[in-house]
């Protein structure tokens, strides 16, 4: 009989161990959260400083943005698992756009390299011309002032 007890209460025992480990690991799925690392360089693999990346939950809808550092990189963190829409600009290179799916690797480090683009727009036509008008023909008020007030000024 104290055999059989015994067997119940550590069949009891090793089910509560098996129902808590597989909550305890459900939990972590659940809240797992990951991170994006980047680094943005152009054809001559030279980082691109300032590029506005631009990152967007296909779920949720959830628009996140950053700019490269001085090195071209970049992070997001905090990440829910699922796919995400990212979008790299900088004025001179063509966009880049991509679908992401989160989790990636570990420690994995995207690296995007933009294309550069010309930029061709209309000419633009700067002209003037010189007047005879003197400062006491100009029709607003103008106030000179001495040098020697100027410089008294400055030692103030």
């Amino acid at each position: 009989m104290k055999f059989i007890i015994s067997c119940m209460i550590k069949g009891t025992i090793l089910k509560i161990l098996i129902l808590t480990i597989t909550i305890l690991l459900s939990i972590n799925i659940v809240f797992a959260q990951t991170n994006i690392n980047g680094t943005i360089i152009n054809e001559e693999n030279e980082a691109i400083q300032s590029a506005t990346v631009k990152l967007n939950s296909l779920s949720s809808g959830k628009p996140l943005g950053v700019l490269s550092d001085e090195n071209g990189n970049f992070q997001f963190t905090s990440l829910e698992p699922g796919l995400y829409q990212l979008n790299i600009t900088y004025v001179g290179y063509k966009s880049y756009d991509d679908t992401i799916s989160l989790p990636m690797a570990e420690g994995k480090i995207l690296e995007i390299k933009l294309e550069s683009t010309s930029i061709e727009k209309e000419d633009v036509v700067i002209s003037a011309s010189r007047t005879n008008r003197t400062i006491s023909d100009v029709p607003v008020r103008v106030e000179l002032i001495p040098s020697e007030e100027i410089e008294e000024g400055i030692t103030m």
